[in-house]
């Protein structure tokens, strides 16, 4: 709670102009107050920076990940990652968000005192992704038993944000796979950081910008096939159309025909389930 207090001078009211004056000063320090919290407010909802992020762990994880803490103090964040006691082995953010849900003025420039008061509310607002601490012999217990997939969806299921994105933290010893699998996510990094599409261009571009990028996210499709399939049909949309018009044998047939640059057909296995991703209506055909 913010309070803005100015004191009148006390003996008799003063003049009708000096009222004037110390009404425009009053503004005009209300003004830049209100400036000030509007900026942090939006600072909260707009900003990545740390210090609007608050982590909360259970105290097993707390106590394992030594490093962990130690990056927050080094940070001078220490505050913000939050030990709870009777939690599970999940790792949850929140975000502080402000709100200013009362203002009200008390002023009277005779010899009261003009109070001016900004009630704000601090919020932490849970963000749709959190995590799951495993050890490494859990997680093969898992996958040995089958019962990772349930596992994953029985966490999301009990999560309260609704679209949200589990991420699982593996920890023990198994320096070998680590080593595999940081160049492996190195490699998919820069992959999709060369698949980044266009902005700002015509309608007709930024379709044909999307329909390239996913060609190319389809498994086993050749570069020089893809460019078969946009020198053809350049727009999916229009594909879609004349697929559901013409029919499912003859649509496969025709982008079974297509030819790259070296004279590779682009073969009926491929036509099929580019047949399928454009008119799946179900949301059972993945690109990928």
């Amino acid at each position: 709670m913010i309070f803005v207090v100015f004191k009148a001078s006390e003996g008799r009211k003063r003049k009708r102009p000096a009222k004037k004056v110390l009404t425009a000063f009053i503004n005009l320090s209300l003004g830049y107050k209100r400036k000030a919290i509007e900026r942090e407010i939006s600072a909260s909802l707009n900003s990545r920076c740390e210090q609007y992020m608050y982590c909360h762990v259970s105290r097993s994880v707390f106590d394992e990940f030594l490093a962990t803490r130690m990056v927050f103090a080094d940070r001078d964040i220490q505050d913000q990652l939050v030990c709870e006691e009777n939690s599970s082995d999940m790792v949850l953010w929140y975000r502080k968000c402000i709100e200013v849900l009362e203002e009200f003025k008390v002023s009277d420039c005779g010899n009261e005192s003009i109070i001016c008061c900004y009630i704000l509310f601090f919020l932490q607002a849970l963000q749709h992704v959190f995590a799951a601490v495993l050890s490494l012999n859990s997680l093969k217990e898992l996958i040995r038993s089958g019962r990772l997939e349930d596992f994953v969806a029985t966490r999301k299921l009990s999560y309260s944000v609704p679209s949200s994105t589990l991420v699982l933290i593996i920890f023990g010893n198994n320096s070998r796979q680590v080593g595999l699998a940081c160049p492996f996510f190195c490699s998919v990094a820069i992959y999709y950081v060369v698949l980044q599409g266009i902005r700002d261009s015509t309608p007709d571009v930024l379709v044909h910008d999307w329909w390239d990028k996913m060609l190319a996210a389809i498994c086993r499709m050749q570069d020089g096939q893809r460019r078969a399939v946009l020198s053809v049909y350049p727009n999916p949309f229009r594909a879609y159309k004349r697929f559901k018009e013409i029919g499912y044998t003859r649509a496969v047939q025709e982008l079974a025909d297509l030819q790259a640059e070296s004279g590779r057909r682009l073969g009926p296995a491929m036509a099929h389930r580019l047949f399928m991703i454009l008119t799946d209506s179900t949301g059972m055909e993945i690109v990928g």
